[in-house]
């Protein structure tokens, strides 16, 4: 995999400039554009880690309301000011892009100030902007997160609104620097939170193309239930073919088991959290990222050799429902088999091998007997592993 910059753009005409935006991707440099210097600005505040380089115009907008010709170089001030307050958090390497006169061929206030005059002519030829991405990139490779993003590009790739979006990139980005100095890891029963965002943002990806089915990602607590579909142990769901492969299945449901287990409103079961505040080693917590990076490093393939969400829910049926009406989702037709001496009735759908109990007060109520037919309303259980009957809403005559 080529090593890749992202680089943030303020230039009024960005979306335009075909020659600029052709040549930044035959030399690795994916570039995002900001017609003006308010949103641009809040972008860098809250994303500065992320980008390896800024571009900047000599003259832009300053607000995102302002349209028009851009004449002022003062929102060009503006941002190299807010670079400079930026650089405690990271020093981002920033160069100027101009055709005005002004910057290329008279000297101009912010470019004597801040770049000792360097501007590079985008109306030149394209002998400028090589020496542009030659010098970007020789500084931005300086920088320890491009480096890491350089050594970890599969990982990091994951940052975008194609996968699991550009919010992860912090928790991403912690969870390397750990593995990459782990004599600097401190408080570990604290650190698998980040884990379980960064697992949870996979799995509803899986969700959005069909993967993991949406009445399992609808329920409350519906992460474990994921793991079990994903590992094929889901007792409602039956796989026609191989979804995952089984150690990715298998890792997802591992790690789960652990973080979850950590997360103090998700049980105790295993008392990790306990074990960790206890261990002073951290060869458990490495041993979860280096899992987490395993998936990692095979989601975004998995992605983009099967998006499609029709096959993908293909892949899959629900054992409990599977003649479930489209027009009353959650509907079942079938027979009551049994009604056992404690009042609970066994109720099997049509087409389905598995049954569902029905209570005792809703036997009463509506006179169930053997061999009835009925059309009943289901509900998941809160954790998303059983399905009960909400209520009967049709019935044949005994």
């Amino acid at each position: 995999m080529k090593n890749t910059y992202k680089v943030i753009w303020f230039d009024d005409e960005f979306k335009t400039l075909r020659r600029i935006r052709e040549q930044a991707f035959l030399n690795d440099i994916e570039l995002f554009g900001f017609t003006n210097a308010e949103e641009g600005i809040e972008e860098l505040k809250n994303n500065i880690e992320y980008y390896d380089a800024a571009i900047l115009d000599g003259i832009f907008f300053k607000n995102a309301k302002d349209s028009g010709h851009a004449y002022d170089d003062s929102p060009m001030g503006d941002v190299a000011m807010e670079l400079v307050k930026l650089e405690d958090r990271k020093k981002l390497p920033w160069f100027i892009l101009s055709g005005k006169t002004s910057f290329t061929k008279d000297k101009n206030r912010f470019a004597e100030s801040f770049k000792e005059g360097q501007v590079y002519d985008k109306l030149g030829d394209n002998v400028y902007l090589s020496e542009l991405w030659k010098n970007l990139k020789k500084e931005s490779d300086s920088l320890e997160i491009t480096q890491l993003k350089h050594k970890y590009p599969s990982i990091f790739s994951l940052c975008s609104d194609e996968y699991i979006g550009k919010k992860h990139f912090d928790r991403i980005l912690q969870i390397v620097r750990d593995i990459e100095n782990p004599s600097q890891i401190l408080n570990t029963q604290d650190l698998l939170n980040p884990l379980r965002k960064v697992i949870e943002a996979m799995l509803t990806k899986l969700n959005s193309i069909g993967i993991i089915p949406d009445d399992i990602r609808n329920t409350p607590n519906w992460i474990n239930p994921s793991s079990l579909f994903l590992s094929n142990k889901h007792n409602d769901y039956e796989h026609l073919e191989e979804i995952i492969h089984p150690v990715i299945g298998e890792s997802f449901y591992r790690l789960l088991n652990l973080t979850q287990d950590a997360s103090h409103d998700q049980g105790t079961k295993l008392g990790v959290d306990s074990y960790l505040a206890e261990k002073k080693s951290t060869f458990l917590y490495q041993s979860t990222i280096f899992l987490l990076l395993e998936i990692m490093d095979w989601l975004k393939p998995f992605i983009d050799n099967n998006s499609d969400k029709t096959k993908n829910l293909a892949k899959w049926r629900n054992k409990i429902n599977p003649l479930e009406s489209n027009e009353n989702p959650g509907s079942l037709e079938g027979v009551v088999v049994k009604i056992s001496e404690n009042g609970y009735a066994t109720f099997q759908p049509v087409g389905s091998i598995r049954t569902i109990s029905i209570p005792p007060s809703m036997v009463s109520k509506h006179e169930l007997n053997v061999d009835q037919k009925i059309k009943v309303q289901t509900e998941p259980s809160p954790s998303g592993t059983k399905t009960y009957i909400k209520a009967i809403i049709d019935k044949s005559k005994s």
